[in-house]
């Protein structure tokens, strides 16, 4: 699976805020905001093909209550 295509995947079931991991929170650059690690359950983890390097990205939830971000380029 492309990045692309997970993205269009995973946006179509809720997760729709592009997380990075910092520190001790993740971090949304689109809206500057940064959320305690506390707060967010994985909920599941993709593998996906970039320029020929296979990355994994984790899908987290609110404390499992609903989708919220996607957490790119975890390399595994």
């Amino acid at each position: 699976m492309t990045k692309e295509e997970l993205i269009k995947k995973v946006s179509s079931e809720g997760y729709a805020v592009d997380l990075t991991l910092q520190d001790d929170c993740l971090y949304c650059s689109a809206t500057e905001e940064s959320y305690f690690l506390q707060n967010f359950d994985v909920v599941m983890e993709y593998d996906f093909d970039e320029n020929g390097q296979t990355k994994k990205t984790q899908n987290c939830s609110i404390n499992r209550v609903r989708p919220f971000g996607i957490l790119y380029n975890l390399n595994k």
